[in-house]
């Protein structure tokens, strides 16, 4: 959850609004949803070993891929979406 926050935090544009919104249907979800300044072009590509969108931002490209591992241990999905200016991360409970 932490990398999922500090990502959106740091990916998106200055002033702009991250969410968080917490469902419940037959399973939890839980949804961070922030504003993006570049297009993301192959969104769930961003869950492989040292894959990057932006290669001039700071990290490895480890941070989508560890959450996405953790996530799947613990019986739940990671869903990541890319559109109109919005990045989507859900996780399912």
């Amino acid at each position: 959850m932490t990398n999922l926050l500090e990502n959106a935090i740091k990916y998106s544009p200055d002033h702009s609004i991250v969410s968080v919104q917490i469902n419940k249907n037959d399973r939890y979800e839980i949804e961070l949803t922030n504003s993006t300044q570049l297009p993301v072009a192959d969104v769930e590509s961003l869950k492989s070993e040292f894959k990057k969108e932006n290669t001039f931002s700071a990290g490895l490209g480890m941070g989508l891929w560890i959450s996405d591992q953790i996530i799947k241990l613990h019986g739940s999905e990671l869903k990541l979406k890319a559109g109109n200016e919005l990045f989507r991360a859900l996780i399912v409970v």
